[in-house]
This record gives structure tokens, C-alpha cells and sequence, in this order.
């Protein structure tokens, strides 16, 4: 017997041309990985074991003569260790991982694991790259997120605007109530948008530095403040890579030129509570959307492609397909022929205009909405599973499944009372449509 076969493991390895069985069979490893290999000795040029090439070949010539069965295991442990980080094996033997300290094997700080700015994204004035914005809710339009623009509501707007500039942390403030739950809800159901979003439920209104706070934003770190009812494309990460020492910078955002003008709109970078403030004018546009109507407009300039667009940003993403200018079709939509349609027009996902209606312009229709023969819409907005029945005209008004609004935002819902003029587009489940037929 050979001092090689000597150095092979007692309860897996050969010796004498017999297997023998390993003895340690409740152990979850066996015995040759929870000792130490008697292979490895000291080494007379570093005083350790494994500090030098010698040593480590003589390792790896161990594992690599030990039993068949354990051969990957060999394998992966042999090429870590020859491949280990060079200030690892050359510094002070630390002895087993499960033996270090826990200070040792803490979890690395934000700064480290945040990784690389997004392009364009400032230097965040010390240790961190992770850009703050904060949707604060503003008392003149309550519910303003809900509002349609060219289909997404506003608040899934302002998070592609922030997303596009490179924001990852995003506050928003909601209402204590249903309406803040529905919207929480809507944003959760688009995963991609709602990664590090932080919802921050308030009874009455609070100051932005209030919304900051709760939402375990550092306090060092600047954060930029969008009120819930702008809408823009300026470079927000240009804007915020000038933030200020302390106090508030403004940025001015100008509306797009309209024959009915938009009320202008703000945006603000805010490092300190207290402080100077200074103003600046923001290239690109932006506006404050307060009603449907205003909602409405700005998605009709959007479907025209008659929006300014600054250097580093992108257009209004429509989602939909350009069948004609100024006339966009989503993913599922039907558009019947004989249907006559005016740009700007936006037909939602699934919804169906029948032959002999005339929409346009000016109308937005929403998903899984029905538009029968006969009917008219100009400058309207028809809600999602809707249908509008045969021979009415909804002009300069919302179409519910309920009634007709005021693209104002002001008066009460106006019912028709007859079931074949407004009404709720009823689905059937795939289970219905299967019973009868209609569906494989």
C-alpha cells in the first residue's frame, strides 16, 4: 500500500482494491469533507496552508484521488480554489467562512449595491446613485390620477416620465380612503412601473418633506416633487443633477402651444426645508392637467405627434398602432369598414366600432368599449366595457356605462335611463364561451 493510497479517504475512497462502504450514513456529508485533508501541511514559504502554488497542487492532487462519486464536488471545489481572489490568498488566514465574525459577512451598503448610474443620471452628491422623486397629491384636483391621456391614466404616465429619467425610488401620495386604494391598486397591477414604489397613505394633505420622510427616504439625499396632475418630457435627470446645496430649485415647465392654452406647470428639486429658492426654465413641455377636458386636448396633440419634444427625451408613447395619420388602433381592436373616423382618434385594446358610426375628431374610446352604427362622437371620451348605443351623439362629454359627464369635471352624471343607448359591456368567462361553443 502506497503512501498515496494512504492519503485517500477511510470511508469512501479504495484501499487494497476493496470499496468500503462510509459508516457515516446520518451525516449530510460525508466524513472526507468535513475533515481536514491529511495532504495539507503548512507551508515553509508562507506558514499556511493553501498560500502558495505548492500547496494548492497539493490539494487539488488530493480531492482529485479521492472516490468517483465525489467528483463534481472535487471538481468545483479544486477550480475555486486555484481561481480564488489573489488579496484573498495572499492575506492573513481567516479560517472558515462560517467561523468569520458577523461584521465580517454584513450585507454591502446601498451605495455598493445600486451598481452604475442610468445614463444620464447625476452624481448624488456623496455615496449614493439612486435618484428620489416624490407624486404629491394636490388639493385642486382630487382623483387627478385616474384622468386618461391617450389611454394610460396620468399617474401611469408620470411614472414612465420619472422611469425614462432614470428615477428608481418614487413616493406617492394617496388618499386614506377608496379612491387611494384604487389607485394603489392600479399601479400594483403593472409590476414593471411599481418596482420600488412606495405608497404613503395620508388623511389630508402634507408637505412634500412630510411624504419624503414616511416613505424612508434619506434625509441628506435631494428629491425631486412632481404634483399629481403635470404631465411633461423635460430631462428630469439633467434638472436633478443641479440640485442645490440647500433649499428648493424650481423648474419651470412651458405648456405646448394649443388654440385652448394649458395651464402652465412646475416641478421641484428640494434638498433642505429651509434655504433660498431659485427658478429656472426647463426645455421640453409640460402641463397641468386638472380635467378630462384638458386631459383630452393633450391626448389629441400626442395622437397628431404635434408635441415638442427636447434633446435626450422621448415622445408620448402611444400604445397603439398608426393605421392612418392620426388614427391609432390598439392591440385587439376592431375597426369595422364603412366606419367613417376623423383624426385624432384612439381605439383601446378589444374594443369594436361597428360600420356606419363616425367618430372623430377628438375621440378617445376605451378599452373593450362597443361603438354601434349610427353613433357620433366628437371631442368625447367613451370609459372602458362601455357601449354606445345605435343613434346617440356624445359630444364635448364623457361616456359612462352610467350616464354622460362633463369633460369639466363639474356637474352631476347625467343618466340616460335606457339600457340600449348606455350600458356595461357584459364578458363572458372562457368557461361560458366554451359551454357554448364559441371557444376551444
Amino acid at each position: 500500500m502506497t503512501s498515496r493510497d494512504e492519503a485517500r479517504c477511510s470511508c469512501l475512497g479504495r484501499r487494497r482494491g476493496v470499496r468500503k462502504r462510509c459508516d457515516s450514513r446520518s451525516a449530510r456529508v460525508p466524513a472526507c469533507l468535513s475533515s481536514p485533508a491529511p495532504a495539507l501541511t503548512p507551508c515553509s514559504r508562507c506558514g499556511r496552508c493553501g498560500g502558495c502554488s505548492g500547496a494548492r497542487r497539493a490539494s487539488v492532487s488530493w480531492w482529485w484521488g479521492s472516490a468517483p462519486t465525489l467528483l463534481p464536488i472535487r471538481i468545483a471545489w479544486a477550480t475555486s480554489w486555484a481561481s480564488g481572489p489573489a488579496p484573498e490568498r495572499r492575506g492573513a488566514w481567516k479560517g472558515p467562512s462560517r467561523e468569520r465574525s458577523r461584521a465580517e459577512r454584513k450585507t454591502p451598503s446601498r451605495a455598493s449595491s445600486q451598481g452604475s448610474p442610468p445614463s444620464g443620471g447625476p452624481p448624488r452628491n456623496g455615496t449614493d446613485d439612486t435618484m428620489f422623486a416624490v407624486i404629491h397629491r394636490s388639493a385642486a384636483a382630487p382623483g387627478a390620477g385616474f384622468l386618461s391621456v391617450a389611454g394610460p391614466p396620468l399617474v401611469t404616465r408620470q411614472l414612465q416620465w420619472l422611469r425614462a429619467s432614470g428615477f428608481e425610488k418614487v413616493a406617492i401620495d394617496i388618499g386614506a380612503d377608496a379612491h387611494g386604494e384604487e389607485l394603489r391598486s392600479l399601479v400594483s397591477q403593472q409590476e414593471a412601473l411599481a418596482r420600488n414604489v412606495i405608497f404613503v397613505p395620508t388623511a389630508s394633505l402634507f408637505p412634500p418633506g412630510v411624504i419624503a420622510d414616511s416613505a424612508g427616504f434619506p434625509a441628506h439625499a435631494p428629491f425631486l416633487v412632481v404634483p399629481d396632475t403635470v404631465l411633461g418630457n423635460a430631462d428630469l435627470a439633467a434638472f436633478y443633477r443641479r440640485a442645490p446645496e440647500r433649499g428648493v430649485r424650481v423648474g419651470r415647465l412651458t405648456p405646448p402651444p394649443a388654440v385652448e392654452p394649458f395651464a402652465p406647470a412646475e416641478v421641484h428639486l428640494i434638498t433642505a426645508a429651509t434655504g433660498p429658492v431659485t427658478e429656472e426654465d426647463l426645455p421640453g413641455w409640460g402641463a397641468r392637467l386638472e380635467t378630462p377636458g384638458a386631459a383630452l386636448r393633450l391626448a389629441c396633440k400626442a395622437l397628431l405627434g404635434r408635441l415638442p419634444r427636447a434633446e435626450g427625451t422621448s415622445r408620448l408613447l402611444i400604445h397603439a398602432a398608426e393605421r392612418a395619420p392620426g388614427v391609432w388602433v390598439a392591440r385587439g381592436a376592431l375597426l369595422q369598414r364603412g366606419a367613417e373616423v376623423n383624426p385624432p382618434v384612439l381605439i383601446g385594446p378589444q374594443a369594436l366600432v361597428c360600420a356606419g358610426a363616425r367618430i372623430g375628431p377628438g375621440a378617445l374610446i376605451g378599452a373593450r368599449a362597443i361603438i354601434e352604427r349610427g353613433t357620433r362622437l366628437v371631442n368625447a371620451v367613451v370609459e372602458e366595457e362601455t357601449v354606445v348605443g345605435e343613434g346617440l351623439e356624445v359630444r364635448d362629454a364623457i361616456a359612462t356605462p352610467d350616464g354622460l359627464a362633463s369633460l369639466e369635471g363639474t356637474g352631476p352624471l347625467l343618466p340616460l335611463g335606457d339600457p340600449l343607448l348606455l350600458a356595461r359591456r357584459r364578458l363572458l368567462s372562457r368557461a361560458a364561451l366554451r359551454l357554448l361553443g364559441l371557444s376551444r
